[in-house]
């Protein structure tokens, strides 16, 4: 609603302190880029210039992760169809939290709000305690974990993922709002 911070609105406010932080590892990465030979489309090929990349990053004080060594943190191999990395999936020139972060994003979502709503049970019933089972500590709840979520993944460029998970959030509070009424 008008007044409630969103995650693509809350991105454009935070992406101003992030800039210069982006802009500098981009230059950073373009000075490597240019130092390195074309690795033509072999595989083989490829790994020689991450190798030789890795060599000017250690120069440069930065590292990277090797792929081969650590699968979880990085990918290799084409980037045609898009990529996953830390988090992310990238593709077409957009990054957007993976699928894997917005699934983990969303289980956390359900448990605030399984809880909210049984602490508005407990709250109804008389067993609540008056300090945990509150709306206000629910959103306060949702509002941190969304918060700190957003932060985290304030660079990315694909708001249409972003709306869809406000559009949830929406709803969420909706029905968070609907059941304290009832309640």
């Amino acid at each position: 609603g008008p007044g409630v911070p969103t995650l693509a609105a809350d991105r454009q406010h935070t992406s101003s302190r992030v800039r210069p932080k982006v802009e500098r590892w981009r230059g950073d990465l373009s000075s490597v880029h240019r130092r390195l030979p074309d690795p033509g489309r072999t595989q083989q090929a490829v790994d020689a210039a991450f190798v030789e990349a890795q060599g000017i990053l250690r120069g440069l004080g930065l590292s990277a992760y090797d792929p081969r060594t650590e699968p979880r943190k990085a990918e290799r191999g084409a980037t045609g169809k898009g990529m996953e990395f830390l988090g992310c999936s990238i593709a077409g020139g957009l990054v957007k939290p993976s699928a894997k972060a917005r699934a983990k994003l969303k289980e956390r979502l359900d448990q605030l709000e399984a809880d909210g709503m049984a602490g508005l049970h407990r709250r109804a019933a008389g067993d609540g305690d008056p300090t945990r089972d509150t709306l206000l500590r629910t959103l306060g709840s949702l509002d941190a974990v969304l918060r700190s979520w957003g932060h985290s993944f304030d660079f990315c460029t694909g708001r249409d993922v972003l709306v869809q998970i406000d559009l949830d959030i929406d709803k969420r509070i909706r029905r968070l709002l609907a059941e304290y009424s009832r309640v």
